[in-house]
């Protein structure tokens, strides 16, 4: 009786440390996630583009004017920093982004670099100001290169190849108040 409470002890305490470092996969209630798409400056193409990461938004928590970002990067190029854009659309519910490349009006937020193995996170908090919460904004964020970096093909990596969107399709678009 003795060793099987010792054993479920054991195993509780590793469950629960097993919880607390393995970070989850699921976004918190009410936040936003897209995958990272690696398009090579072709647009994106949700489908065949390959997946390089994900960022999850958190927008206007306790509907303050602010957006909290996290971002992770993922077999991307080594050893580069990136600066992270949110690129605003307020007119265009697929962020802007679409199979043509993207429009918007482009705020860097802050920068992400990744290790040899090409891969990197990142928290942003942004402050979106002090207006009023009322007007619906689109956006999406990319990844650009701050100099010259190599992907682990050989390739440069280019204006506009990383980038977190909501799927051309305006399935779920990237959307906060601003």
């Amino acid at each position: 009786m003795k060793l099987t409470k010792k054993i479920g002890g054991i195993l509780a305490t590793g469950a629960l440390l097993a919880g607390i470092a393995a970070p989850t996969a699921f976004a918190a209630p009410g936040a936003q996630g897209f995958d990272v798409y690696d398009n090579t400056n072709d647009g994106l193409q949700v489908g065949t583009d390959s997946d390089t990461g994900n960022v999850v938004v958190n927008a206007n928590p306790g509907g303050q004017s602010r957006l909290i970002v996290q971002a992770h990067l993922q077999k991307a190029a080594p050893n580069c920093t990136y600066n992270v854009e949110l690129v605003r659309a307020s007119s265009a519910s697929n962020g802007g982004l679409d199979g043509t490349g993207h429009t918007g009006s482009p705020t860097v937020i802050g920068t992400l670099t990744t290790n040899g193995g090409g891969n990197g996170n990142a928290h942003f908090d942004v402050d979106l100001g002090t207006d009023p919460l009322d007007t619906d904004v689109y956006a999406h964020l990319d990844f650009e290169a701050v100099g010259t970096c190599t992907e682990a093909d050989g390739t440069n990596v280019v204006a506009n190849e990383y980038g977190a969107a909501p799927d051309p399709a305006l399935g779920t678009p990237l959307t906060f108040k601003d």
